[in-house]
């Protein structure tokens, strides 16, 4: 994938749309990012099971948001590799959305 520095957070200029879970945890590896629960994410998930919500985020979600935390990701490459990842995850994917 190539990069190009944009004002402290990379921009990924190719988006993939297949072996998200690998590229995320690649992308990962290489900047040595991994995922801390915080107070925010335990607050979040009190929130919501509380509201008889059962989302879960997986280990690529959560280091997916850890990316963003570190601002390897900007909050628009890492929703669109979230929803990529999510559509591959489910069965969904299509070359043809980023």
């Amino acid at each position: 994938m190539k990069y190009v520095a944009r004002k402290d957070t990379a921009l990924v200029v190719d988006i993939p749309t297949t072996g998200l879970a690998k590229y995320i945890t690649d992308l990962a590896k290489q900047h040595n990012i991994t995922y801390a629960k915080t107070f925010a994410d335990t607050w979040a998930d009190t929130v919501t099971r509380l509201s008889d919500d059962s989302t879960e985020s997986d280990d690529i979600e959560d280091l997916l948001l850890a990316l963003k935390r570190a601002e390897i990701l900007n909050a628009e490459d890492m929703l669109s590799l979230l929803v990529n990842y999510l559509r591959e995850k489910h069965g969904e994917c299509d070359s043809g959305r980023n």
